[in-house]
């Protein structure tokens, strides 16, 4: 309640889903279509292959589709990561702006957690414990039921945003959970009563936010491969609530949702440039760096 002591939420069981989730989504997205992989040039922005051909069997036919869109996924994780080594000086002062813009908000953390914590109350609480699904579950449910549904009503269109999305929030949670969180080894605010301190190598450390980098890595794919304000305003806004949950809760500061937040929207545009077809909506999102009073903010505009 707004003035009284932070309410207390116990702390999610780890779970199984997501797992289960890119299991499901393998079977779904590719066990009814025979899609021939493309071994990508690094720097290529082909799209992905078409069905080609009648599959001999359901099973020969999962298979094969299964490790081509494997392939795909190293090749994209590959060029990603070699993303940099072709930044232009615009590239560069964008990272450079977020990187700035993370490291000013890491400063004032604790105020921004006290404030969130002091304010916290029953209604936030019950908006997040919906909303923040679309940083996990539905991070995955939602790709693959558009995939399956693209793939059913034969819409070339639906079944690849799904791919792309389901491929982007996969590559960006691999990057957060398993590379940066290990590495960087930032404890969560509940355990510090909003300090930062650090344990290295630890499984679940805070920094970046994973449910704020895939809710905007799935975001960034619907709105560059949409047209017109709708669908990128729903998709960000829920995104963006997202983030402000996992603060709500606990469960990371400020800066760890705004660097998940930029994440998560570099992985989803990459992945739908790399793969865009002539036909395709031209992205128009734009990350920018703006002067305000006193300093920097960054605008996301589409």
């Amino acid at each position: 309640m707004p003035g009284g002591s932070p309410v207390s939420v116990p702390r999610p069981r780890k779970s199984s889903r997501p797992l289960a989730a890119i299991l499901v989504a393998s079977l779904l997205t590719f066990g009814s279509v025979a899609a021939q992989a493309q071994q990508l040039q690094d720097g290529s922005t082909a799209p992905r292959a078409l069905p080609i051909g009648v599959p001999t069997s359901p099973l020969q036919s999962a298979v094969k589709s299964f490790t081509g869109e494997m392939v795909l996924y190293g090749s994209d994780s590959v060029a990603l990561l070699k993303s940099p080594l072709r930044w232009d000086h615009n590239d560069w002062a964008t990272f450079g702006g977020a990187a700035f813009l993370v490291g000013a908000l890491f400063m004032a953390d604790k105020d921004v957690h006290d404030y969130a914590q002091t304010h916290r109350t029953p209604l936030s609480d019950g908006v997040a414990d919906v909303t923040k699904r679309f940083g996990l579950e539905y991070a995955y449910g939602i790709p693959i039921a558009m995939t399956a549904g693209g793939i059913v009503f034969k819409n070339e269109r639906v079944r690849d945003t799904g791919r792309d999305a389901l491929e982007a929030a996969l590559i960006s949670g691999l990057l957060t959970n398993a590379v940066l969180k290990p590495l960087i080894g930032r404890n969560r605010p509940e355990e510090t009563n909003g300090e930062t301190s650090y344990r290295f190598l630890r499984s679940d450390a805070s920094f970046p936010s994973g449910h704020a980098t895939q809710a905007f890595a799935v975001a960034s794919v619907f709105a560059a491969r949409s047209k017109g304000w709708v669908v990128p305003t729903i998709s960000y806004t829920l995104a963006t609530i997202v983030a402000l949950d996992r603060m709500n809760d606990d469960r990371h500061f400020s800066s760890d949702v705004l660097a998940g937040a930029v994440i998560g929207t570099a992985v989803g545009q990459f992945i739908v440039k790399r793969h865009a077809r002539p036909e395709d909506p031209v992205p128009t999102t734009k990350l920018e760096l703006v002067p305000i009073g006193g300093g920097l903010a960054m605008k996301l505009s589409f």
